[in-house]
């Protein structure tokens, strides 16, 4: 048994031609997305000049959903969905009926996940206030819309929270990953913005 386990082990690990193809691989998706990147940051910014009457959320949203599709495409990711609007290939939509934002609330186990929910909601993400700094990934993100919590700090939590739920009064949808969602305490800041969304669109909670 052990013979045989020792060929499989020896047999199974990647030769260097193998590993040599698979970083030249990598290297040339992570190239070819920051081309798409830098593509349609262009075509956003221009897309938000034409149309400047247009809400600039819905802007945003179309062109992060055109992007990270195509980010799955270059990774060779395929995603399912099924239902009223990602059935028929749209976005699903950042508001309901009434014009109350919505919220999405989910977790991600990998960086392949973070695009997912770019490609299927017309949401904006609240992230780690340390991504803030990130080079270009930090501004590129802070000028889509995207809010920054630094989970250690509760006044932190508290003030994106109010400013994430009059989002929601506005009908602007975002979505809130577990490991950011609101830490113990942070419920009156949550009620508090709600509140004022609430009361903003004369709509029941």
């Amino acid at each position: 048994m052990s013979d045989v386990a020792a060929r499989t082990t020896e047999s199974a690990e990647p030769t260097l031609a193998t590993r040599w193809w698979g970083n030249l691989r990598l290297a040339c998706r992570l190239a070819a997305i920051g081309l798409v990147t830098f593509v349609y940051w262009i075509g956003l910014n221009v897309d938000t000049w034409l149309n400047r009457r247009e809400d600039r959320f819905a802007i945003v949203n179309r062109w992060v959903s055109r992007w990270a599709r195509v980010f799955f495409r270059i990774f060779g990711v395929t995603v399912h969905a099924h239902g009223t609007h990602n059935g028929q290939g749209q976005l699903y939509p950042g508001s309901d009926g009434q014009g109350v934002g919505r919220i999405f609330v989910l977790n991600h186990h990998s960086l392949i996940d973070i695009p997912f929910p770019q490609s299927l909601f017309a949401a904006h993400p609240i992230s780690r206030h340390d991504i803030a700094s990130w080079p270009i990934i930090g501004s590129l993100s802070k000028r889509l819309g995207t809010l920054f919590v630094d989970r250690q700090s509760r006044r932190s939590g508290a003030e994106v929270l109010k400013h994430a739920y009059r989002l929601v009064g506005d009908g602007i949808g975002h979505r809130e990953d577990a490991e950011v969602a609101p830490r113990p305490g942070d419920e009156s800041a949550r009620d508090a913005g709600f509140d004022r969304g609430r009361h903003a669109r004369r709509c029941p909670r």
